[in-house]
């Protein structure tokens, strides 16, 4: 009797796990193609774009959760070059990461590699290059699906673009003799189309248009591609209902705006619920000054006549504030260790550097992150070799594989004076955000009362953003900490996912699980994987 017992809840599990689409996963195939090339994001022609497939912004990818995706890069730049899955966990596939230097060896000029990834979670990721500053022009969305999600998905790639030749930016930065900023971005796109008015003669004007039925609701996928700003996004009379962020779903929850700083995503549902016209969607730039005001793109109810090409007026900016995602409850409880084993206490601040101290880094601890381009830290630490890298290229942390580690991300004022947002990003793991506070880090704060769990946080200024200045260089000027269960054997960054403060140094890398990583048979295994 027990026997038939067991028998029939078995196949009761298998069923539901059928109908749930637990065994309808499949291999999913898709090649991106980076050149070089002209196009005029902005109305204004640019000769020296990155490209994918052709095309300033990268096409949307579309799986199901459990799919496995094997993506093929390939490479026709005269340059090296490496691609980020961003969000996705590369759980048992670390070889995938691409995160160059650090877990992948970047791609010589004019050669493809393809890598694997089983998509763990559904939600909204994407996929960026990661390599000096290629990401401002290279990426593109990534979709992962519940079986039987409703609603038609409109995705929505926010970003912030330079006129300038990113190789030039790099070397402003890193090279010149005295530091050059990379300035502040003429246009804000949105799905890699902008006007910043003055066009080019003979290219495309208009906005990027979303065109939606009357009555309907649609699945909003916001996906922060920035590489300075942190921005707001908003619809006029339309509220966004945000269901998941970073993977975590979230009780739905109506807002007039989200804050979306550079690397985070959000799902929202938007019932188009108001009279038949075009609304102008905005981004406006925030938590720093020097923000254009032209992110415009329009959402065109069918039916509605043709757009103009910029409202009558903008809307006002909408005060910031550090507890944005106070608001939004999860749904899922993912059982937060109580404590943890390890903790990791960083300070991110800049640096004078060179021989007179008129160049800058990004440092953490005193220690500028330099990537190597020959070979990566993952192959190192195989191979035992550790010691044969740079100081400034080794990682911080060994961490056993099980572990539950802290880490406390304390912000410090520049050399300016002035106090930035630093927006922090975790490959390999989520984790959860434990609390934040203005000034250098309190043990004693109490923790956060719902502890969300994402993989992107930002590192607040809390006062005098917008570059007025704030103390003394050096100061702590905010702190945020969180908690992750490394689970994941790998080598993983954890870096700022501001482009010019990851080109500077501002990067930590952890190595999870290291005695795996010194087993031929678990590395063979792991790489397999990951072919």
């Amino acid at each position: 009797m027990r026997s038939l017992l067991l028998c029939a809840l078995s196949l009761l599990v298998a069923l539901a796990a059928a109908r749930d689409g637990c065994y309808n996963t499949k291999d999913v195939h898709e090649t991106l193609v980076i050149s070089s090339g002209s196009g005029s994001p902005d109305c204004v022609t640019n000769n020296k774009l990155l490209l994918v497939n052709g095309s300033f912004t990268g096409p949307t990818l579309t799986m199901h959760k459990g799919d496995k995706l094997h993506l093929t890069i390939v490479n026709e730049l005269d340059s090296m070059f490496s691609m980020h899955i961003h969000g996705a966990t590369q759980f048992g596939t670390p070889f995938s990461d691409g995160a160059a230097g650090i877990n992948a060896i970047p791609m010589q000029p004019h050669s493809s590699v393809t890598r694997s990834t089983v998509m763990h979670e559904a939600g909204t990721f994407f996929y960026h290059a990661h390599l000096k500053l290629m990401d401002m022009h290279v990426y593109g969305a990534l979709i992962v699906k519940e079986h039987g999600e409703k609603y038609d998905d409109l995705v929505l790639m926010l970003s912030d673009y330079w006129h300038a030749d990113l190789d030039t930016l790099h070397y402003g930065l890193l090279d010149a003799p005295a530091f050059q900023f990379v300035g502040f971005p003429q246009a804000f796109l949105t799905n890699g189309r902008g006007n910043v008015g003055n066009c080019s003669s003979g290219v495309d004007t208009s906005l990027m248009t979303l065109r939606v039925k009357p009555r309907t609701t649609y699945r909003l996928r916001i996906i922060g591609g920035t590489s300075l700003f942190g921005v707001h996004f908003r619809i006029p009379e339309h509220k966004l209902t945000i269901v998941e962020i970073e993977g975590t779903k979230v009780a739905p929850k109506a807002v007039d705006y989200v804050e979306v700083l550079p690397g985070q995503r959000y799902t929202a549902l938007l019932t188009t619920d108001q009279p038949v016209d075009n609304y102008f969607m905005q981004i406006d730039g925030r938590w720093r000054a020097g923000a254009p005001r032209n992110g415009l793109s329009v959402l065109q109810y069918e039916g509605a006549p043709s757009a103009p090409t910029s409202p009558s007026t903008l809307l006002p900016y909408v005060t910031e504030t550090v507890n944005f995602m106070d608001q939004f409850e999860p749904t899922t409880r993912l059982n937060m260790p109580a404590t943890a084993d390890v903790i990791v206490h960083l300070q991110g601040k800049q640096i004078a550097f060179g021989a007179d101290g008129k160049q800058r880094r990004w440092a953490m601890n005193n220690i500028t992150y330099v990537k190597q381009m020959t070979t990566s830290v993952l192959e190192a630490v195989i191979a035992n070799q550790l010691g044969a890298l740079p100081d400034n290229s080794r990682p911080s942390t060994s961490i056993t594989k099980g572990q539950v580690v802290d880490v406390v991300l304390e912000n410090a004022v520049a050399l300016n004076g002035v106090c930035e947002m630093h927006p922090w990003h975790l490959h390999g793991h989520s984790f959860w955000v434990v609390g934040a506070g203005a000034g250098a880090y309190d043990a004693a704060a109490p923790s956060a009362a719902k502890p969300f769990k994402r993989d992107v946080v930002g590192v607040y200024p809390y006062h005098a953003a917008y570059n007025q200045p704030v103390g003394t260089a050096g100061a702590p000027c905010g702190w945020t900490r969180i908690r992750f269960v490394a689970d994941n054997v790998g080598v993983w960054p954890l870096h700022c996912h501001v482009a010019s403060h990851f080109d500077m140094g501002m990067a930590t890398v952890f190595v999870v699980g290291e005695d795996d990583l010194h087993n031929p048979e678990i590395v063979a295994a792991l790489r397999a994987a990951s072919a």
